[in-house]
């Protein structure tokens, strides 16, 4: 959902190759989304694969989980120290460029 979240358009055949997943995989779990109400398929455009957006619930429901995971983590950090929390954000953000250790 963060993906369609992030790239309101974005078709099952970007997401799965922005996760390196099979697209069979991806169209499985979009089904269920769909299912549920969460996801819908726009009008194709250009004949290539369905544009997908959230629905209204699927928004709401994608706020409620950032909300929650942001809770588990603000609880999980509270008791470190300054430099432990700056170590961890820096680890982050080496890990979301794709760094090497270092």
């Amino acid at each position: 959902m963060m993906a369609i979240a992030d790239e309101p358009g974005i078709r099952s055949t970007d997401i799965a190759q922005m996760f390196r997943l099979n697209r069979s995989t991806v169209s499985r779990q979009l089904s269920s989304l769909i299912t549920l109400g969460l996801v819908q398929e726009m009008p194709a455009t250009a004949g290539r694969g369905r544009p997908l957006a959230l629905t209204p619930e699927g928004e709401e429901a994608f706020r409620g989980t950032l909300d929650t995971l942001q809770h588990v983590i603000d609880t999980h950090i509270a008791q470190w120290s300054n430099a432990e929390v700056s170590r961890f954000a820096h680890d982050l953000q080496r890990f979301d460029r794709g760094d090497a250790a270092s």
